[in-house]
């Protein structure tokens, strides 16, 4: 998921002076990338997702959503 990736990490730092991969802790990161990686087996291969999994995605899109809310980005 390198495009998401990206996004998450050197364009919203670039951007926003954030980052999702240095701005909050390389375990956040790490869940983000284990979360995306389940969220692509079910969308694009068809896989079901188990309890933690699911409750991994939920508390990672809770901070994403927290996160994305109080950026803004500076006037060019």
């Amino acid at each position: 998921d390198l495009h998401f990736l990206t996004c998450a990490d050197a364009l919203l730092q670039l951007l926003t002076g954030f980052s999702f991969r240095t701005g909050i802790t390389p375990a956040f990161w790490t869940q983000l990338r284990t979360s995306r990686g389940h969220r692509n087996d079910v969308v694009h291969r068809g896989g079901d997702a188990d309890e933690p999994q699911a409750r991994l995605a939920v508390e990672v899109a809770h901070v994403f959503v927290d996160q994305m809310d109080g950026l803004r980005v500076p006037s060019l």
